[in-house]
């Protein structure tokens, strides 16, 4: 496997996942699950898939990007899935050994505020559990206080912090924290995820990995 931080030396923050749906999508008891009150149309993703759409939306959610042809090789790996809301955004995950994480959650900016980020963390959570996942990883920016309130909403909680781990636009290090939920997540914190979350009105919600 290729190393988070080599991931982001090699291509930065975008990542561009576009892909194909699976024979099946999420079963309707884990759509419920992960939106609560309201089903969830994320549609899970292996390959082979189009990365296009992926990329494409990724591309949108951050100033640097994955290639199709990256995103491709990372959904080729063992236990790498994707969950996609239409083109409003997507998460990339990888399951082994018990323990599962987020490669990159990205979000198209015309869709922000709207809840998909939330609910593509509750998707990719379920999928994850179901392949045998107990605990649920990510790294997002010290500077990304969108992404660290909608994470600690949803559950996880801060385990580490990586020094100088990204780079600013400025050129300086940015730390990242590094967070982690049990799985399955807890029902009812995806009670209120249309409630606009602190932070939100100017921060981006994707997270950087």
């Amino acid at each position: 496997f290729c190393s988070r931080r080599d991931m982001g030396r090699a291509l930065g923050s975008f990542a561009r996942t576009p892909a194909k749906p699976a024979a099946s999508a999420l079963s309707a008891r884990a759509r419920c699950q992960i939106a609560g009150r309201e089903a969830v149309s994320a549609a899970l993703l292996t390959q082979p898939c189009d990365t296009e759409i992926l990329a494409a939306i990724h591309a949108a959610s951050f100033a640097e990007a994955w290639s199709a042809d990256w995103i491709a090789k990372l959904m080729a790996q063992p236990g790498v899935f994707a969950c996609r809301e239409g083109t409003d955004g997507f998460v990339l995950i990888r399951a082994a050994g018990g323990e599962a994480e987020i490669l990159t959650l990205a979000v198209a900016p015309a869709a922000r505020r709207r809840g998909f980020g939330a609910r593509l963390v509750f998707a990719g959570a379920v999928h994850a559990a179901q392949m045998g996942a107990r605990t649920l990883f990510l790294e997002a920016s010290e500077a990304n206080e969108a992404a660290k309130t909608l994470y600690l909403r949803l559950g996880f909680e801060e385990v580490a912090r990586r020094k100088a781990y990204y780079t600013a636009p400025d050129g300086s290090g940015e730390d990242a924290v590094v967070f982690r939920a049990k799985l399955p997540l807890r029902p009812w914190a995806n009670a209120h995820l249309s409630t606009k979350l602190p932070g939100m009105d100017h921060a981006d919600p994707s997270t950087r990995i």
